[in-house]
């Protein structure tokens, strides 16, 4: 389970109001959910500083780019990615070309070999 974290037309997606989410969803399934956010994200160090509760999940993070050495996550609250979704259709950032994609496909990597990803699929923490 992953929570799409993104900014809304309707501002209704806060930080509490992703913390509260987060945290009934670790009390009804004893999981924490993946955290699907995207680079703006890098601008909420500051108040993500260390987070308890959003440090509990996996990071799904999107930034499209060829380099993953500079992606700007808040380190306090998550050290790493675990997923990075780092290229869209137009594939300007380097992925692949195979021909079983639909149109319209995102691209991410997993933090690890192929093995550890199989060991850890699905993700639950």
């Amino acid at each position: 389970m992953a929570l799409d974290w993104e900014p809304s037309s309707h501002g209704t997606m806060t930080l509490e109001n992703l913390r509260s989410m987060v945290t009934k969803f670790h009390e009804r399934t004893r999981y924490y959910p993946m955290i699907y956010c995207d680079a703006r994200v890098r601008n909420m160090a500051a108040l993500l500083a260390g987070d308890d509760v959003l440090g509990m999940c996996k990071l799904w993070y999107a930034r499209y780019t060829r380099n993953s050495n500079h992606l700007g996550i808040p380190q306090k609250t998550w050290r790493d990615y675990t997923l990075w979704q780092f290229d869209y259709e137009e594939r300007k950032y380097g992925a692949p070309y195979p021909a079983n994609v639909l149109p319209g496909a995102d691209w991410s990597s997993f933090r690890g070999t192929e093995d550890a990803l199989r060991a850890a699929w699905p993700f639950r923490t």
